[in-house]
């Protein structure tokens, strides 16, 4: 879910300046989410050091199960406690002879987003967010069965072997129990088949993020946008813009992103023998943290990046550092640029997944002028809220 954050469209009408941070500190309660360990790779970790600044920071762990902090280097913290991890960093800092005793407290402040995906006979394939003991029905329900769902054969793939479940007799109450209904995991992929006829295959290729879901059973009505949720959606290297079916030696190009955004007007039936074709992005996806943090520059989007975990990419903030006034700046599929302020103590702005091309500039502790304000965003129309505007793009 995009988390929520005030926006500022730019227009002409004249500006007003950005409250003060005394008046933004009265206006959010700062709340901070904390996860329980051990810790997990893609967490991020919030590390600080009493009286030591400079040693303290929000790091990202990395698939090898590290942290990269400035003057400590990688510290491998995957799969320790809160209070081991911690003294994992108590320990390099003392044999780096930085601080004799120092006081560290490290907590787990950002999780990555686990998911399961659902394809075939649904209202809504693709992928959701798995949450711990949910069930089949839960997910069914999000996905939406369609009259021609045979739900006498509901595959679950679970790390290649897959299970088979009768869920027909939990919808008419015959059998209530995990057999009919079973609990979850994440990383499922389930797969509801088609009771209607086949009218054959086509096959999805190229940056997906599902490419064992990549062979599409065709029923009289399958269309590009359904064959894409089918394969999990396009990967972050993916072009959406560029997405083009092969037919008989022949291209047909499609732009997906409409269709993936709800505009199905250009969707395209498919045919037997047809292979859509995702091809990479010609640049590679990034995002651009600039202001008052150690290293500003771009990061790479391969791999979904919170704002919060951006920053620590980028090295973490500088002394003086606005935590409460980070600016995110966006251009819309229409070409609009939309602006937001974010409060880094709030989960919800923290947790923010970025996108192509997004600009982030973290601020001063500073009173911001009329002046300022107009260079860094522009003129203020309303103040509602990002998801709103996101969900249109």
């Amino acid at each position: 879910m995009m988390p929520v954050l005030g926006l500022i469209v730019l227009t002409s009408i004249p500006a007003r300046p950005l409250p003060t941070e005394s008046v933004l500190q009265q206006e959010t309660i700062a709340v901070t989410q904390l996860y329980s360990g051990p810790v997990e790779v893609g967490d991020t970790v919030r590390v600080r050091v009493g009286g030591a600044e400079n040693l303290s920071g929000v790091f990202l762990v990395d698939t090898d199960g590290n942290i990269t902090a400035p003057r400590l280097g990688r510290i491998d913290i995957v799969g320790a406690t809160t209070i081991l991890a911690a003294e994992r960093v108590t320990a390099r800092i003392i044999q780096l002879q930085l601080l004799k005793r120092p006081d560290v407290v490290l907590d787990i402040i950002g999780r990555q987003v686990k998911e399961v995906i659902v394809g075939g006979s649904v209202v809504r394939a693709g992928s959701q967010t798995f949450k711990v003991g949910m069930r089949l029905s839960e997910l069914l329900d999000g996905a939406g069965l369609q009259p021609s769902s045979d739900t006498a054969r509901v595959q679950i793939d679970r790390g290649g072997v897959v299970i088979v479940v009768d869920y027909r007799k939990f919808i008419n109450g015959q059998d209530t129990t995990a057999t009919a209904n079973p609990v979850i995991e994440s990383g499922d992929r389930i797969y509801v088949r088609s009771m209607e006829q086949l009218a054959g295959i086509a096959r999805v290729i190229g940056e997906v993020k599902d490419p064992k879901s990549s062979i599409v059973p065709l029923s009289n009505r399958t269309t590009v946008s359904q064959a894409l949720q089918q394969a999990g959606g396009v990967t972050l290297l993916g072009d959406p813009k560029r997405v083009s079916i092969r037919r008989d030696n022949h291209d047909v190009y499609v732009d997906a992103e409409a269709l993936l955004s709800g505009d199905l007007t250009n969707d395209i039936q498919l045919l037997d023998g047809d292979t859509v074709i995702v091809p990479k992005r010609l640049r590679k996806a990034e995002a651009t943290v600039s202001g008052a943090v150690r290293n500003a520059g771009g990061i790479s989007l391969v791999s979904p990046v919170t704002l919060i975990q951006a920053i620590g990419q980028v090295g973490g903030l500088l002394d003086g550092a606005n935590r409460k006034t980070v600016i995110v700046r966006r251009l819309s599929l229409d070409g609009k640029l939309v602006s937001g302020i974010a409060d880094l103590d709030r989960d919800i702005d923290a947790a923010m997944l970025l996108q192509d091309g997004d600009v982030v500039e973290v601020m001063q502790k500073k009173r911001i002028s009329s002046f300022d304000f107009n260079r860094v965003a522009g003129s203020v129309i309303a103040a509602v809220s990002l998801l709103n505007v996101f969900r249109r793009w």
